[in-house]
């Protein structure tokens, strides 16, 4: 896979653990969205400043983009840990069904 590609899926992958929009994560980053989907696309990088903006505001490493041995366990931990800082909230039941559902990805 072209690495263009490869940096779109990875700025897809946060984007999308953070449950927004091409549009909001445009402004979050100060972007139009429209740049944001050729980003994703891969016809699209972006300034070394702007990625290192991307890494600070949604507390990723910048080994994610440039070590080509990171993957996108990075993005599904940080799922993890908010899962389970939610679970405080949870039924019991509610809970055994988290952990199951959290192990079974970590298989």
């Amino acid at each position: 896979m072209k690495a263009s590609k490869i940096f779109g899926n990875k700025i897809r992958n946060i984007r999308l653990s953070h449950k927004m929009k091409q549009s909001e994560f445009a402004h979050e980053i100060g972007v139009e969205a429209s740049q944001i989907s050729r980003m994703e696309c891969g016809k699209k990088g972006t300034s070394l400043l702007r990625l290192a903006l991307i890494c600070e505001k949604f507390d990723v490493p910048m080994d994610y983009f440039v070590d080509p041995q990171s993957s996108d366990s990075t993005v599904g931990e940080k799922w993890v840990a908010e899962i389970k800082a939610g679970m405080n909230e949870m039924s019991i039941y509610q809970v055994g069904m988290v952990k199951e559902f959290v192990d079974r990805l970590k298989e």
